[in-house]
């Protein structure tokens, strides 16, 4: 036989088994290849497991910290809901409304932030653990680890102690109610509607607000042309000072450089100034206190706060103060007329404007009333005026413009039905008035340019012809597109009713308006153009 045709079986067998091997009509071999063995990672850094530690203590202690600023500020909002809270500003109860809910989402966020944290701290703890135990570092990183992983639990706790705790579940019902339906436009609306029931029957008169009345609760304005003391010395020029022997804080201005006779006067003499080169010792004996001073016209008294208060060529040196008499803090000074009396007394007390404004008071039931008024009280001078027809011999004219102010509060409604809201506030607004005079002296005008968070800029109250007189006020009607509504005006001046060649100053008074989206009552002063 062919020693070639002995090799056949042979080579034929190695060729199916190739072919096997290529997928060439063989079965698959069904053993797994084994992945390759990872290299095994490096310990973390002492450097990174530090930084991973101190991350995670930080976050948990921010957590917490907003926790707890979030309960704050929900416990101060709820606060602010009620019509007396919100000084009867519909969108302010809302803010608050909205600021619990907020609230509410923020601790509902810092317990996220807060079991992230502990996470964290656990991860690191993990890494830490995973170092030798014959590295230098390790005791030292476990027992900072431990300490954090301890804190972050704590404040877990901490923070989900503040989300179940009754304190934010009362807050939060302030807004929703018992069902959780209510919504912050509900608070706004409980508002608005108290003071729309107060609007439909205002208090309104000529006496300023009690001093007893919340400053939040009212507001009190005026039209004088001066500035007060501190407006002239300016707040940047103030500082507030622990005076006297009973060390109060009192607000002073230093008055070094003034001349001694432009702040005492004659008095110098009789307080034993004038000649004294070092009154730190005879101030001493009085806490510091020289009286019977002023600056510039104005009446109060003058401190010494150092060691140092001298008399320099007639001019004061060192630590010399001047405070105003606490009384006359609100009272407005004009220039002095009186060219030389001005040269010792550059400034008088302005005697001739009007005071005006509103304010709020809340019964324990929340019924609410708005009080408005508008008077002269504060004059120093003669309140009458000239409003007899003018004459060839006066020279005074018959009719005269006045314009000035007015603040007030207002709602404004806007929607129907379920979709109804009543928006309530404070607002201002220019007035402009015609008077004519003669032996039955009217006047007449329009309030206009509402400014405010309840208000339509497109409101425009009409003040129908009212008697003008001096000494009292008289009533007209007001048209705003709804129910008539009614005005006061009364007229002042400098003059008398009828011999003085003189038109009244000003004009003042009270009114309320109803329109067909809303209502307002405030209180105006006016001034002759």
């Amino acid at each position: 036989m062919n020693s070639n045709l002995k090799l056949l079986p042979a080579a034929l067998l190695v060729a199916v088994l190739a072919l096997a091997g290529c997928g060439g009509g063989g079965s698959d071999d069904m053993t797994p290849t084994e992945p390759p063995t990872p290299e095994p990672q490096p310990p973390a850094s002492v450097e990174r497991l530090s930084l991973d530690i101190q991350e995670a203590q930080n976050d948990a202690e921010a957590a917490k910290k907003m926790a707890e600023e979030a309960l704050a500020n929900a416990k101060k909002s709820e606060g602010m809901l009620g019509t007396e809270d919100a000084a009867g500003d519909s969108g302010a109860a809302m803010m608050a409304a909205q600021a619990i809910l907020d609230a509410d989402m923020d601790i509902g966020e810092a317990l996220a932030d807060a079991e992230g944290a502990l996470e964290d701290a656990m991860a690191a703890k993990t890494k830490v653990m995973a170092l030798a135990d014959d590295h230098p570092e390790k005791a030292t990183l476990m027992t900072s680890v431990d300490r954090v992983v301890k804190m972050a639990e704590m404040y877990v706790a901490a923070v989900k102690a503040i989300r179940d705790g009754t304190d934010l579940e009362d807050y939060v019902a302030a807004v929703k109610g018992n069902n959780g339906k209510g919504t912050t436009r509900d608070i706004a609306d409980k508002v608005g509607e108290a003071i729309a029931t107060a609007l439909v029957a205002p208090t309104q008169g000529n006496t300023a607000p009690p001093d007893a009345v919340a400053a939040k609760l009212k507001v009190v304005m005026d039209d004088a042309m001066g500035m007060t003391w501190a407006e002239m010395v300016g707040e940047d020029n103030l500082m507030t000072l622990p005076i006297g022997t009973d060390r109060a804080p009192v607000k002073v201005a230093s008055i070094a450089g003034r001349t001694l006779n432009s702040v005492w006067g004659a008095t110098a003499v009789t307080n034993g100034i004038t000649g004294v080169t070092d009154l730190a010792g005879a101030a001493a004996t009085n806490g510091g206190l020289f009286t019977t001073a002023f600056y510039s016209g104005i009446p109060g008294s003058v401190y010494c706060l150092g060691t140092d208060c001298k008399v320099v060529d007639g001019k004061l040196a060192g630590s010399w103060y001047f405070a105003q008499t606490a009384a006359d803090a609100a009272k407005h000074y004009v220039r002095n007329p009186d060219r030389v009396a001005g040269r010792t007394t550059p400034y008088v007390e302005e005697g001739l404007y009007a005071t005006y404004g509103h304010w709020l008071a809340v019964a324990t039931d929340g019924t609410a009333t708005v009080t408005t008024f508008a008077t002269t009280a504060g004059n120093t001078t003669n309140t009458e005026a000239n409003l007899a027809a003018g004459t060839e011999d006066n020279g005074l004219d018959d009719t005269a413009t006045y314009s000035g102010g007015a603040a007030g509060m207002s709602v404004r409604t806007q929607g129907s039905g379920d979709d109804k809201t009543t928006d309530s506030g404070r607002f201002t607004a220019d007035v402009m008035l015609h008077a004519t005079f003669g032996t039955a002296p009217i006047v007449r005008g329009t309030i206009n340019n509402f400014k405010g968070g309840a208000v339509n800029s497109a409101w425009n109250v009409t003040l129908e012809r009212a008697t003008l007189a001096t000494g009292s006020s008289n009533n007209g009607v007001t048209s705003a597109g709804s129910a008539d509504g009614t005005w006061s005006a009364q007229a002042y001046g400098t003059g008398s009713s009828t011999g003085d060649a003189v038109r009244p100053s000003g004009v003042f008074g009270n009114f309320t308006a109803n329109f067909s989206d809303g209502a307002a009552a405030g209180a105006y002063a006016t001034l002759k153009d």
